[in-house]
Order: C-alpha cells, then sequence, then structure tokens
C-alpha cells in the first residue's frame, strides 16, 4: 500500500534589527561571522579570542570552548550547520565538523600563512582559501588534502566563494580583476571586468549562475547572471562614489545585501539589500538607528534571507530577523529490501519490534541499515476485518472480509538499506519577536511503503 502525505507549514516573522552586543563579554573588534541556512546557527568572532556560537537565531551566544583563540578573519558554514571553517590571520585553517564542539587545525601550506578568506560548497565538501599575497587554495575531500593553484598568481586576495553545488569559485583581489573556476577548482580563469579594480568581497549562488561583487573606492556593485562570464554595474541608489565593502547572497540569488562607505568617507555605514536579484535597492533604515552603525564592516546572511549579521568595532553585532524569502525542503529516498520467511506452531503470543528515526537537523544525510523481526500467532479462530484505504482526495474505500485462521506463527525478517537526504525549514518564533526557535517547519513529500507479509 502506497500513501502520499503532502504537509506545508507557514510561520510569519516580522522584519526587525537587534542590538546583540549585550550577549558577549569582553571588548574588542569582530571581524568574522557566518550564518547557517533558516538563521538558527550564527558564529562571531573577535580579533585573537575564540568564536562565539548561537544556537537559537541570535537570541544567545556561547564560547566555543574547544577553539583556538587567533586572529579570526573569515568563516563559512555548511547548509545544516555541522561543519564549520574559519581562516585567521598567521595561522591555519580550522574546521570543526560537529556544529562548533570540537575543533581541529589543518595545514594547507605547511606553515601559517595570513588566512583572509575561507568559503565551502552546502556540505563542505569543497573548500577554498585565500591568503594575502599568496595563492588560491582548495580542497576537494572536505579538508583532508590540499591544492595550491598558481595560475593567477600572488595577488592581495580579498574573499573567495563557493558555489553551493561545488561546481563554482569566485575570488577577487584588489588591483586585479575576477578569477573564476567552473569545474570545483581545478583550474581558474581570469575574467576582466573593464579596468582592473580594487575588488572587496564577492558571493556566489548555489548554482554557480549569479554573482556579486563589491569594489572600493567608488566602484559600486557589479553582477553577473551567467556564472560570470559578462558583468554589469548595479545602480543601487546611492551616490555614484559610494564604496561598498562587503556583499552576500541567498542561496538562489534572490536577496542581496551590501555594506557601503558613503563618498566622504565618514564610515557612516549602511546596509543596502535587494529582494529581486539586484535589480533594485533599499537601504535598510532600521540599521542606521544604531549609534555604532559607523563602526560596523562585516556582514553575513542566511541563505534563505531570513536572517542578516553585522559586526565591527567596539565589540558591536547588530541582527536583522525576518520571513525567509527562499525555502529549499527535498526528501528523496531510495530503499532495497529482502525477506525470508518461516512457519511453526508456538502458543499463543504476539510482539512486534520495530525502529523509526526522527530528523530533527536542519539538514540531514543518512543512510541507515536496519533488520526488523515481526512474530504473529494467532489460535484458530473466526475473524472480521476492515481494511481502510485513504486516497489523496480523501475518499475511504472499505473492504470487509471473514475468514478462518489456522494456529501458526509467521516469522518475518526484513533488512534494508535506506538512504535519504532531508531538508527542514527552521522557523522562527513570531511570538518571540523572530528572536527564538520555537519549532522546525517541514515542508516536504512522503512516499510510504508498508510491505505486507
Amino acid at each position: 500500500m502506497f500513501a502520499l502525505i503532502t504537509m506545508t507549514c507557514v510561520t510569519h516573522v516580522a522584519s526587525q534589527w537587534v542590538d546583540a552586543s549585550g550577549l558577549f563579554t569582553g571588548s574588542g573588534w569582530f571581524e568574522a561571522s557566518a550564518v547557517s541556512y533558516g538563521g538558527w546557527k550564527i558564529v562571531v568572532a573577535r580579533h585573537n579570542e575564540k568564536p562565539w556560537i548561537s544556537l537559537d537565531g541570535g537570541s544567545s551566544f556561547a564560547a566555543a570552548s574547544t577553539a583556538e583563540a587567533v586572529s579570526w578573519n573569515s568563516f563559512s558554514m555548511s547548509l545544516d550547520g555541522t561543519t564549520i571553517v574559519g581562516g585567521a590571520g598567521g595561522s591555519y585553517i580550522h574546521i570543526s565538523r560537529d556544529g562548533g564542539s570540537s575543533w581541529s587545525v589543518v595545514d594547507p601550506a605547511g606553515g601559517p600563512m595570513g588566512w583572509n578568506s575561507v568559503s565551502c560548497s552546502e556540505d563542505c565538501s569543497v573548500i577554498a582559501a585565500t591568503a594575502g599575497g599568496g595563492n588560491i587554495w582548495t580542497s576537494a575531500d572536505a579538508g583532508t588534502t590540499w591544492t595550491e593553484d598558481s595560475s593567477a598568481g600572488s595577488k592581495d586576495w580579498q574573499s573567495i566563494a563557493v558555489s553551493g553545488d561545488a561546481s563554482t569559485i569566485v575570488a577577487v583581489a584588489l588591483n586585479a580583476n575576477i578569477w573564476i573556476s567552473t569545474d570545483s577548482g581545478a583550474t581558474f580563469l581570469e575574467q576582466a571586468v573593464g579596468a582592473t579594480k580594487d575588488w572587496t568581497d564577492v558571493a556566489v549562488s548555489a548554482d554557480g549562475s549569479k554573482m556579486i561583487a563589491s569594489v572600493r573606492n567608488g566602484g559600486k556593485l557589479w553582477r553577473s547572471t551567467d556564472s560570470g562570464s559578462s558583468w554589469s554595474q548595479l545602480s543601487v541608489g546611492a551616490s555614484d562614489l559610494t564604496s561598498f565593502i562587503k556583499v552576500d547572497m541567498s542561496n538562489y540569488g534572490s536577496v542581496m545585501v551590501a555594506m557601503r562607505v558613503p563618498p566622504d568617507n565618514s564610515y557612516l555605514l549602511a546596509v543596502w539589500k535587494s529582494t529581486d536579484g539586484g535589480d533594485t535597492w533599499s537601504e535598510e533604515t532600521g540599521f542606521s538607528q544604531f549609534a555604532f552603525s559607523h563602526d560596523m564592516d562585516r556582514i553575513s546572511m542566511a541563505g534563505d534571507g531570513s536572517k542578516i549579521a553585522t559586526l565591527g568595532g567596539g565589540g558591536k553585532v547588530a541582527i536583522w530577523t525576518g520571513p525567509a524569502a527562499e525555502t529549499s525542503t527535498t526528501l528523496t529516498s531510495s530503499t532495497t529490501l529482502s525477506s525470508t520467511t518461516s512457519s511453526s506452531t508456538v502458543s499463543s503470543s504476539s510482539s512486534a519490534t520495530s525502529s523509526s528515526t526522527t530528523a530533527s537537523s536542519t539538514t540531514s544525510s543518512s543512510t541507515t541499515s536496519s533488520s526488523t523481526t515481526f512474530s504473529t500467532t494467532s489460535s484458530t479462530e473466526t475473524t472480521t476485518a476492515t481494511t481502510a484505504t485513504a486516497t489523496s482526495s480523501s475518499t475511504v474505500t472499505e473492504t470487509t472480509w471473514t475468514g478462518t485462521e489456522t494456529t501458526q506463527t509467521v516469522t518475518e525478517t526484513v533488512t534494508g538499506t535506506t538512504s535519504a537526504t532531508m531538508t527542514t525549514v527552521p522557523v522562527l518564533d513570531a511570538a518571540n519577536n523572530g528572536m527564538g526557535l520555537s519549532t522546525n517547519c517541514m515542508v516536504a513529500s512522503f512516499a510510504l511503503l508498508v510491505l505486507l507479509g
């Protein structure tokens, strides 16, 4: 019997900016951040301190006690928040594969370097990193081994970004062109966008088709919608002399955010946002309410556009929470089953053993093997049973049968291997102004297979 069930859950969250600076002890300039898909996990770090991690969308933070206190420059996180990759100046690349509980140090270059940018694919199987004055480094096995690409030469690299599907990597540097790989980092090609520019940051969509890059000294924002083959300057609405220093985008590129510096270099920073893939932009006026907004120079956004984290000088952190602009939920499974059946006469008894698993993580991928034995006995009797089958249109068909059963035991052993990939969309607690994780809302289709022995 097959049953197809579809469930949909929608929660409305009010948009707002919150000053989260009081959640941290100590002081110092925040240098790096990353936000998980759905915004439930946020990692931030100050200069020469251990990272701070939030598991409730920014309502609270705790220091990652097992991480090193280094000069953090950049973080990247897997879609489900399980893997966190960090780059630090005068240090190494640091990786946590359990959500921040424990950390390992990776040394791609055979010694400490000024790692200023790291990025990974949705599952962090592919990682890319740059060091100022060095080359591009990539790993195709989640950071176990690394390859140095010297085709671009040593540059003052500022940022590198890996697409979610790991196919595309794009890197930018000061006084340079853009360098792009469309083969997961095996080769990089130079892409000129007019004269060389002082690129400061770059972001790429999950499929590698959309890119956005920022340029300082009045260079504004540039966008590509063809995997980097061509670029166009965006009209943001700010002064033509405005410099943009940081950018980010949602998984599919519908939401883009940028942090700008005004023409007079007064460092009165502002956050600009687009919800139509960069066609039109508006300033986030709620951000400017903070007296410390002029000190903020870092920005990161959740893959669904539901959370923005800004941070910078004076130990200040501001977090925006709003409704998700994009959803991506899939459940795929394949099952192989084999069974054996034997019969014998026993005294009347009935037992059943089964196993079930509930996935609570935002995104999980698992392979499980199970063996389930059902033992059922019955004495001779006349039985009337009703079988009900529900169709998608809620029509119920009932079949009644009467029969005689002989005392017997049927033992059925079912073994199987099931692989499943699930993405759940965490929903923020609207009653708590979007700053707490109340439940997970799963939008999925399930195929239910019932094997009758």
